[in-house]
């Protein structure tokens, strides 16, 4: 019995050399048929050309990240009255990383606008590794005291705890008895609607007391006259004025609540 199972141990020993030496046979053929080395070619080639497609982007992708081309080598602001106001609050720096700082955009042009209320737009840009803010300066439309304390109306409707200074008293108007939110913000937008000739003209603006209406509203105009309107109709009612103008003989006070006359300033 055991020498029985020694020759069968034999005999597949034998078996299994001759099948090894057969697969090598076939190997060694293959090297020689064409058409055999061809098809291997394309096998290796349809698997090994994604893998190095796959490795040469997360090397290339890596590299990049960890070069001097992802850092910020300059931050540029834009114009000069910009420059001033966020030369030290814009948070990005040189040597910050530039695909992080290119993600943070909208939070940090969202951050600076709530901010500072005289950024009307701010725009950040990256032009290779630099770093381009522009942001447009809005100069106030209107100015008005309340409890001992200036503020500053700006075009974007919001408020500012501002002293004017001489030019912006000479380049847009005080608003005098008025202290509601939703007012205040009328106004303004229809101050934005008036051409610069037209918004400097404006002195003051002041609630008509006793008029049964609290959006009524007295125009104290630089060239001496005055309009009486309501401030939903300011822009239209200024608009108006410019033609009736030339028609007064003297500073009058023009109401146009409900239709447009004049009447000689006592």
């Amino acid at each position: 019995m055991d020498e029985k199972t020694q020759d069968e141990l034999v005999d597949e020993r034998l078996q299994a050399d001759s099948n090894r030496k057969w697969r090598h046979h076939r190997l060694r053929v293959g090297r020689k048929n064409r058409q055999i080395r061809r098809e291997r070619w394309r096998r290796s080639v349809r698997v090994a050309v994604p893998l190095l497609i796959i490795f040469g982007s997360l090397c290339a992708y890596f590299g990049y990240r960890a070069s001097p081309l992802n850092r910020v080598a300059a931050v540029r602001i834009t114009p000069p009255a910009a420059t001033k106001l966020l030369g030290k609050e814009l948070p990005i720096e040189p040597g910050d990383n530039l695909t992080l700082v290119k993600r943070d955009f909208p939070r940090v042009q969202h951050q600076l606008q709530q901010r500072y209320p005289q950024i009307n737009h701010l725009t950040l840009t990256a032009t290779g590794n630099q770093i381009t803010a522009h942001a447009e300066i809005a100069q106030p439309r209107a100015w008005f005291q309340r409890q001992r304390q200036w503020y500053v109306l700006y075009p974007n409707g919001r408020i500012a705890q501002q002293r004017p200074t001489e030019a912006m008293r000479n380049s847009s108007c005080q608003i005098q008895g008025i202290t509601e939110p939703q007012q205040l913000q009328t106004i303004v937008q229809q101050l934005c609607r008036l051409s610069k000739s037209n918004a400097e003209n404006v002195q003051t603006i002041t609630q008509e007391k006793g008029s049964g209406s609290s959006d009524q509203v007295r125009l104290q105009l630089r060239d001496s006259n005055q309009i009486m309107t309501f401030t939903n109709q300011i822009a239209t009612k200024m608009k108006d004025y410019q033609q009736l103008k030339s028609t007064l003989k003297q500073p009058s006070i023009v109401h146009m609540e409900y239709g447009a006359y004049a009447m000689p300033i006592q």
